[in-house]
């Protein structure tokens, strides 16, 4: 795979990640109550999402290509 495609394919991944991680943090707050075994389960796969996410952004670093964020509007 070359340099270009490995690159796009990371950038994808990040946006993928963004806009999946907004809908499950937004769930997650729709919750009143932050000791509910549906907040703690919600937040818990939101850690892990992130931490995806971290993990892309690593690796687009490592590969010389920082990850592009958009700003929602």
């Amino acid at each position: 795979m070359e340099d270009r495609a490995i690159a796009q394919l990371q950038q994808r991944v990040v946006g993928v990640a963004e806009r999946i991680g907004v809908q499950r943090i937004a769930a997650m707050y729709s919750i009143r109550d932050p000791a509910s075994e549906a907040f703690q389960l919600i937040q818990s796969v939101v850690n892990q999402e992130m931490l995806h996410l971290q993990l892309v952004c690593n690796l687009s670093n490592a590969f010389g290509r920082p990850p592009e964020f958009k700003i929602p509007v």
